[in-house]
């Protein structure tokens, strides 16, 4: 297992779309992260402008085979020389039996850190042992930011959402030319925590022997053309720039033992994850309800980032439509972790 790392200049913007009420209103919501069908998309589109049809192929088949995997795209904190990352990742949707008041401030919790993860803290060791960021919504162990005092911490800020003013230039409806674009910015934390920055990271997981086929090389290809064709929104209005990639190690060292399994990618279950399943949340993806030559999608349902199994899930690759004579489809394959079971205190 690795983590690629897709480095962000401070300030960088990225609009990361979403399901909004209608489709008039898609451009003025954005995700708070990079979700792992949207990275999938990205990658796909990329190895197609690069290669055959038939590599590319081979590229999705080795997705929906489980050959390789993608988690989600996630925030990391790190220095310049980026030796000890501080990873995020999503909040494991079984935490939530420890709350029993004060729920408000568990929801808006979207991120605990690596470390948090390892030691399998839940909500009432939290306010002892962690320090929380982006105003409530990230735990961190304080060990990971010995040096910071509280005052410190209020002002550390991750991502903010922002909305630009944007006008439609070929359209002869002026009452429609208006617009708003919503976009998710990494904010810039070296005035805070100096030297520091933030960056966005996702994980990869790949059977052995994988390593060795031509659908690899393709893959590492898609990936390290990431800062050339962005991801996130079109480059030409300033948005889906990443100034470089590269790889770090990236292992889980778990203090606990535990039969539970947390997805950290969207997951598009099959009959037989759903036997697994035991906490979850769901969310829509995909999906174009209009669209000219045939271009109207399918929507998915999907288990959002977090959701636990007892044992390991596969989920799947769904297609949703067609587009210029190929399919099209979203990326719903599970990526699991260990988590610490709590679940054994509350029965």
């Amino acid at each position: 297992m690795k983590a690629i790392i897709l480095a962000c200049k401070p300030r960088a913007r990225f609009h990361f779309g979403g399901i909004a009420p209608d489709e008039n209103a898609w451009l003025s919501t954005s995700d708070e992260w990079l979700r792992s069908d949207t990275l999938f998309s990205a990658l796909i589109n990329i190895a197609a402008e690069v290669y055959p049809i038939a590599d590319v192929e081979e590229l999705l088949h080795a997705f929906e085979g489980g050959k390789v995997r993608i988690s989600s795209g996630f925030y990391l904190l790190a220095d310049e020389a980026m030796d000890t990352p501080l990873f995020l990742l999503p909040k494991p949707a079984h935490y939530a039996l420890e709350v029993t008041e004060n729920f408000k401030a568990f929801n808006k919790i979207k991120f605990i850190s690596k470390r948090v993860w390892e030691a399998g803290w839940g909500w009432a060791e939290w306010p002892e042992r962690c320090w929380f960021l982006q105003n409530g919504a990230v735990v961190v162990s304080k060990e990971e930011l010995p040096n910071l005092q509280e005052e410190q911490i209020k002002r550390v800020r991750l991502w903010e959402q922002e909305d630009y003013p944007r006008v439609k230039v070929h359209t002869t409806d002026r009452s429609e030319g208006f617009f708003y674009l919503t976009t998710t910015t990494i904010a810039d934390i070296s005035k805070v925590i100096k030297g520091w920055r933030v960056h966005f990271y996702f994980l990869i997981d790949m059977e052995p022997g994988f390593e060795n086929s031509s659908a690899h090389r393709h893959l590492q290809t898609a990936i390290q053309m990431l800062p050339y064709r962005g991801v996130g929104g079109e480059r030409s209005v300033g948005c889906g720039q990443i100034e470089q990639v590269f790889t770090h190690d990236f292992s889980l060292l778990p203090t606990f033992d535990s039969p539970l399994k947390c997805s950290i990618s969207l997951t598009s279950p099959t009959p037989q994850d759903l036997a697994k399943v035991q906490y979850y949340s769901v969310l829509s993806r995909g999906g174009r309800h209009y669209g000219g030559r045939g271009k109207e999608f399918d929507f998915v349902r999907m288990m959002a980032e977090g959701a636990v199994f007892e044992g390991l899930a596969q989920g799947a690759v769904p297609i949703i439509g067609q587009n210029l004579g190929h399919k099209v489809r979203r990326y719903g394959k599970a990526f699991c972790l260990p988590v610490k079971n709590i679940v054994e205190n509350y029965i």
